[in-house]
């Protein structure tokens, strides 16, 4: 799947809701957005004047019973439950605010869909990112909504959030809204060779792709576990060429240095728990990085740093 990058075929669009909104969801949605400048939403007003609305009155309507509220990208159709939607109806609505259709792809947020064979890149990072940004601009919507949000996907979410500490918060959340994926991984190519970018990503998406089952089986157990631990790694490698590339830039004493690698030591030690199905739900924890497996990073780090910053 080739990468679209940097278009933006909807700006410009004018910033009025004509879609009758019944239930005030989406201007209680555009109120918390509007105010942040970085974040673009002529998605949002592009999607919502000819999105396919429909109130339900039970979960047996539902394309999945699980679900208070659903967004179908194909159809730009938003579906909920009526008196139950309001926990998943913010991340519904960011995902229409950040969808673009194009002539061979439809894209959401950090996700890009083919629309031919419907095969999808970065539902993972897409997903888990979506949950950050419902956490962090419509978390009091409803009480308990906050406590809601901690159990959705949570390791996406861990690593998405990983991911924003070391480009910035900023970024992230313009790209995501230009659904942009392709600069998303230039930025990312700047701590890193692209070929673990796209790795990481496709870590995420097959962390993502067992998600709702209750129990894997061994074999979807061990990949999961190895894309945990290799998105793990990656995010170690690119905090490592950052606080490298800061020394070689005399932006950091060399102390600082010292004192930053040890905290992403003690990151890349990190181990996340999954289920695996051996003689019944049996709970497997990912094995933390080596000492040797880390130094090598370290001198790898440092010599890419090191050449890099010369330039």
């Amino acid at each position: 799947m080739i990468i679209e990058k940097e278009f933006y075929p909807n700006r410009g669009v004018q910033h009025i809701i004509t879609k009758e909104d019944e239930d005030g969801i989406f201007h209680a949605f555009i109120k918390e957005l509007e105010p942040v400048e970085h974040i673009c939403l002529d998605n949002f007003y592009a999607n919502i004047n000819s999105l396919d609305v429909k109130k339900v009155s039970s979960s047996i309507e539902m394309p999945d019973p699980t679900m208070a509220a659903s967004y179908e990208l194909f159809d730009n159709q938003l579906l909920y439950i009526d008196g139950m939607y309001l926990y998943t109806i913010d991340h519904e609505l960011l995902h229409l605010a950040s969808r673009v259709e194009t002539d061979k792809y439809i894209h959401c947020g950090f996700c890009q869909l083919d629309k031919e064979t419907e095969t999808s890149f970065g539902i993972g990072l897409d997903e888990g990112y979506t949950v950050i940004l419902d956490e962090r601009y419509f978390k009091d919507r409803i009480p308990g909504k906050a406590e809601y949000i901690k159990k959705t996907y949570p390791i996406t979410r861990l690593l998405s959030a990983n991911l924003e500490d070391l480009l910035g918060q900023e970024i992230m959340e313009k790209y995501y809204f230009d659904a942009d994926l392709g600069s998303l991984i230039d930025e990312m190519t700047k701590y890193c060779p692209i070929q673990r970018c796209i790795q990481f990503i496709a870590d995420l998406d097959i962390i993502h792709s067992v998600n709702r089952k209750i129990a894997l089986t061994n074999y979807e157990y061990a990949n999961v576990k190895h894309a945990i631990e290799d998105a793990i790694s990656f995010l170690t490698e690119m905090a490592l060429y950052n606080v490298y590339y800061n020394y070689e830039m005399g932006y950091i004493s060399l102390k600082s240095l010292a004192d930053i690698a040890m905290s992403i030591r003690d990151y890349s030690k990190m181990c996340l728990s999954v289920i695996g199905l051996s003689n019944g739900a049996k709970k497997f924890t990912t094995t933390p990085m080596s000492d040797d497996k880390f130094f090598k990073l370290c001198k790898y780090s440092s010599m890419s740093a090191k050449k890099n910053a010369r330039l």
